[in-house]
């Protein structure tokens, strides 16, 4: 999830400054040739409101998340040398899915002694052998959340989307707690879904603290504070550089996948496709699996006046199918739960001449 701190501190980096955000803040002001105390640079740029929009609006946020698929083989994350908290700590995670199943954001993969999951939307989790659970909201809606753990003394607490939640027996930890892997606990409960931006904070000793932002396009590692994480089995083609609209993230385009099993529809070589036939479909080639929202688009140039087409998508678990007849542009947004995504392009009229051109499919991140 990002707010509105999140963002500055991200733009500001993109731009070349470090550190805090405050820090950040006034050197970029000070780059812009305002001088000062922060204050009066802010005054001098307009105001607070006005350098933020100024700010934001200069050069567009992109960020890069990572779709785990939750199937053989599964996809993880792997620290080189566990996490040992002993004291007071969080766990950090923003995250995005639309599957029932119980997954764990971060776990051991040696046993489920220590893990913090998601099962059946809300939130639970096992600190050192004891479970823990929370009354969290439903947050397998494919929006991107913020969830936290903390622990604090003996007592858990869970702040999800900025709204804190209490053990739901009010029961209480203790003992040491070993992390070792990120999206998966015991070699099972595997996520499915987006994990980004990880941060295991030990309140009890700073320099033991990790923090990965899982956004490795083309690698397979990530280092933090001299400790090395490892991708497993997470292929490239899941990886996607994704940019903030309108305050949800949206990825690039993927109808390259279809275009190269377009059924029985014909290139015209102008960049529009005709019908061959009836029940003319493309489907994600290549073993891609749909999870979460998309948006899908096209323009229909023709269609006979006693002909009828369709425009969808289809994906297991949820199926969305639009019937057009007129030509025009038509754009619809379903959610997929897994499994080869189908877009459909169909001609429903045996015998009559059907186009279209500019078939687009996006990903999209909804901010929670």
């Amino acid at each position: 999830m990002s707010n509105i701190n999140d963002l500055l501190y991200d733009k500001l980096g993109t731009l070349g400054f470090v550190g805090a955000l405050p820090d950040r803040a006034y050197d970029h002001l000070g780059s812009l040739g305002y001088t000062g105390a922060m204050n009066d640079r802010l005054s001098l740029a307009g105001g607070l409101r006005t350098y933020v929009e100024d700010l934001l609006g200069a050069v567009s946020i992109t960020k890069n998340f990572i779709n785990l698929l939750g199937d053989p083989p599964q996809a993880y994350y792997e620290l080189a040398t566990p996490w040992v908290a002993s004291g007071d700590f969080e766990i950090e995670v923003d995250f995005s899915t639309t599957s029932n199943l119980g997954m764990a954001f971060v776990g051991n993969s040696a046993n489920t002694f220590d893990f913090f999951s998601l099962a059946g939307g809300t939130i639970s989790g096992r600190i050192n052998g004891t479970v823990i659970s929370f009354a969290t909201p439903d947050a397998k809606d494919g929006k991107l959340h913020k969830a936290i753990l903390k622990i604090v003394g003996i007592t858990p607490t869970v702040i999800l989307d900025g709204v804190e939640y209490p053990e739901s027996s009010l029961t209480t930890v203790s003992g040491t707690s070993n992390f070792n892997v990120i999206g998966q606990s015991s070699n099972s409960a595997f996520f499915k879904g987006i994990i980004s931006n990880v941060k295991l904070t030990d309140l009890t000793t700073p320099a033991n603290s990790l923090s990965f932002g899982l956004d490795n396009l083309t690698g397979d590692t990530e280092v933090n504070n001299g400790v090395t994480l490892n991708y497993r089995n997470i292929a490239l083609d899941v990886r996607d550089t994704y940019t903030l609209v309108d305050g949800d993230w949206v990825g690039s385009e993927i109808s390259q996948l279809i275009y190269s099993n377009l059924g029985t529809w014909i290139d015209s070589g102008n960049g529009s496709y005709i019908s061959g036939g009836i029940e003319s479909y493309s489907q994600m080639s290549g073993g891609y699996a749909a999870q979460g929202k998309y948006a899908v688009s096209a323009e229909v140039l023709t269609v006979p006046n006693e002909g009828i087409w369709a425009f969808g998508f289809r994906a297991p678990n949820n199926s969305v199918i639009n019937y057009r007849q007129p030509a025009g542009f038509y754009e619809i947004e379903a959610y997929a739960e897994g499994g080869l995504m189908r877009i459909t392009v169909e001609a429903l009229t045996a015998g009559q001449t059907f186009s279209f051109k500019d078939l687009s499919v996006k990903r999209i991140i909804e901010v929670a």
